[in-house]
C-alpha cells in the first residue's frame, strides 16, 4: 500500500465498501523525505483514496479503526525468502510430518503479513504447484520468484547438498562447466544450460530476477566448483537483456571481490567470513575488506546483509529460543511442540 504525503484539505467521502483509520502515526518517504504525523486513511475497496492530516467525513459502509498510539507504513518488502521450506525441518521430517508441514505452510503467509510484509520475492527453487498453493491461501502477500532452481554451476553450491542422481533434475536451471564435464550426466545438454538458455527459462517461468551463486565451500565442505568470470558477465548481459535482475549468493571476502569486480546488480549476504583475516581483533577493519565494500558503494552495487541469518544460527545453540512469546504468534504450536 503506498502512502501519499500528509495533506491539509478537508474531504467527505461516502463509502460502499471502506475503511477509515484515525489519529495514526504515519510513516511514509515516499518523496524522499522523512516526515511523520498524525493522521487520517480512508480505503475504498482496498485502495487508498485519502491520506492527511484533517479528519474527513467518511458516511457509508466502513469499517472504523482507531489507530491512537499506533502506526501506519508502506508495505515492506522482503527480498530474501525461502518460502520453500519449513523451519526447523529438514526435506525429510517434512515427508515424516506432512501434517505438521501443511500446518506450517498454511500459517507462514498471515505471519509475513502479522510483521507488515506485504511482498516475499523467494530466492530459492520453487515449482508451480508451490506457487499456486502459496496464492491460493486466503490471506497473503504478493509472492515473486526467480524460477524453478537458481542459476548455480554444476556440481557448485546449492547442488552440492543434493545426492548425485537427484542433483541435476532437481535444479533444471544449472549452468554448464566445462570443468565439470565428467560429472555432467549425459542426458543434458549443454546447449540448454549456457547463461542464455537459462536467464531466458527462468523469464519464461515468470522470474522476476536471476539467482546465481559464488560459493567455494564452508564448514569443512570439499572446495566446490565455482563460475568463471566468463560465465558471471555472460549472465549479468543476460540477465540485463531480458530486462531482469542478477542477485548473487557470496558472504565471504573471496566472493564479494570476485562479485564487486564483475559488477553484478545485488550480492545477496553480507560479508561474514573474512578469510585470511579471521583472526584480526573485532574492532578493526582490514584494508583490502573496506577496499572492496567501498567499491561496491561507488558501483552502487545492492547489498542484502541477511543478518537474520547468524541470528538463526545463534537459536540453535539457545535452549529458551523456542519459548520467546512472539513465535507463538507466528509458528503453528504443535508444531513449536514436535
Amino acid at each position: 500500500m503506498l502512502l501519499l504525503s500528509c495533506k491539509n484539505d478537508r474531504t467527505i467521502f461516502n463509502l460502499s465498501n471502506g475503511m477509515h483509520i484515525s489519529n495514526v502515526l504515519i510513516i511514509t518517504s515516499e518523496d524522499g523525505t522523512y516526515s511523520p504525523c498524525v493522521g487520517h486513511v480512508v480505503t475504498e475497496e482496498g485502495e487508498i483514496i485519502y491520506v492527511g492530516k484533517e479528519e474527513p467525513q467518511v458516511n457509508g459502509n466502513f469499517e472504523e479503526i482507531n489507530g491512537t498510539g499506533k502506526f501506519l507504513i508502506p508495505g515492506l518488502i522482503d527480498s530474501h525468502t525461502h518460502i520453500t521450506e519449513v523451519q526447523g525441518m529438514l526435506p525429510h521430517h517434512m515427508e515424516a510430518h506432512p501434517k505438521l508441514a501443511e500446518a506450517f505452510n498454511k500459517q507462514m503467509p498471515r505471519s509475513y503479513l502479522y510483521y507488515g510484509f506485504t511482498t516475499l520475492i523467494n530466492l530459492g527453487g520453487i515449482s508451480e504447484k508451490q506457487i499456486s498453493d502459496f496464492n491460493n491461501q486466503p490471506l497473503k502477500p504478493n509472492l515473486y520468484h526467480t524460477g524453478r532452481s537458481g542459476a548455480s554451476v554444476a556440481n557448485g553450491y546449492p547442488m552440492n547438498f543434493a545426492p548425485e542422481e537427484f542433483r541435476f533434475d532437481g535444479a533444471p536451471n544449472f549452468i554448464y562447466l566445462k570443468s565439470e564435464a565428467n560429472h555432467i550426466p549425459d542426458t543434458f545438454d549443454p546447449a540448454n544450460h549456457t547463461p542464455q538458455a537459462v536467464v531466458e527459462r527462468i523469464k519464461k517461468s515468470g522470474g522476476i530476477a536471476v539467482k546465481s551463486y559464488y560459493e567455494s565451500g564452508f564448514r569443512g565442505m570439499p572446495k566446490l566448483p565455482v563460475p568463471t568470470e566468463q560465465i558471471m558477465i555472460n549472465l549479468m548481459e543476460s540477465t540485463h537483456k531480458n530486462g531482469l535482475v542478477l542477485t548473487v549468493h557470496g558472504n565471504s571476502l573471496e566472493a564479494h571481490s570476485f562479485l564487486t569486480d564483475v559488477g553484478v546488480d545485488i550480492i545477496a549476504h553480507g560479508l561474514w567470513n573474512w578469510g585470511e583475516y579471521k583472526n584480526v581483533p573485532s574492532d578493526s577493519l582490514p584494508v583490502e575488506i573496506k577496499n572492496v565494500l567501498d567499491s561496491q558503494i561507488q558501483k552502487q552495487i545492492g547489498y542484502t546483509p541477511t543478518l537474520t541469518v547468524i541470528a538463526g544460527e545463534e537459536a540453535l545453540a539457545d535452549s529458551l529460543f523456542l519459548n520467546d512469546p512472539q513465535l507463538k504468534k507466528v509458528v503453528p504450536h504443535k508444531l513449536l511442540d514436535w
